[in-house]
């Protein structure tokens, strides 16, 4: 590349988003999706802990040959998948008829117009409101 060529960034950028974390007293960089950040802080909040206390608890009993990104995943996942119950689920339409995984892979369509499911990503950590539809997230009454 000559000195008067610029260098273009790619096309498409990380959805990843890198944070900071302690663990053990020693600061690491993780980087993760912003609803598995969203689900960790979620976390902490329930557990009334610190990202650093629950991130070190994680590192210390993952594999070893597994990354600290992904035991956070497995771990975020695992902690929502033991709370879910079957009402639940039946409330936000889960299930054969429900509609919540169809809603939730309709593609993009030719024009590019964004899918539900992207519709239906983080709004200040929630979901966004004005994409719902009537069978899902349901508040509890």
């Amino acid at each position: 590349m000559s000195p008067t060529e610029t260098h273009q960034a790619p096309a498409f950028s990380s959805t990843l988003v890198s944070r900071n974390v302690t663990v053990d007293g020693h600061r690491t960089s993780v980087r993760l999706e912003p609803e598995m950040w969203n689900g960790l802080r979620e976390i902490c909040r329930r557990e009334h802990a610190t990202m650093h206390k629950i991130c070190s608890g994680i590192a210390c009993r993952k594999p070893a040959n597994t990354s600290l990104t992904a035991a956070i995943r497995v771990f975020t996942m695992a902690y929502f998948r033991a709370a879910a119950t079957e009402d639940g689920h039946d409330r936000a339409g889960h299930g054969p008829g429900g509609g919540f995984l169809t809603s939730w892979t309709k593609p993009t369509d030719r024009d590019g117009h964004e899918s539900t499911f992207l519709r239906q990503t983080a709004v200040n950590g929630n979901v966004n409101p004005a994409a719902r539809t009537p069978h899902q997230f349901q508040p509890e009454r």
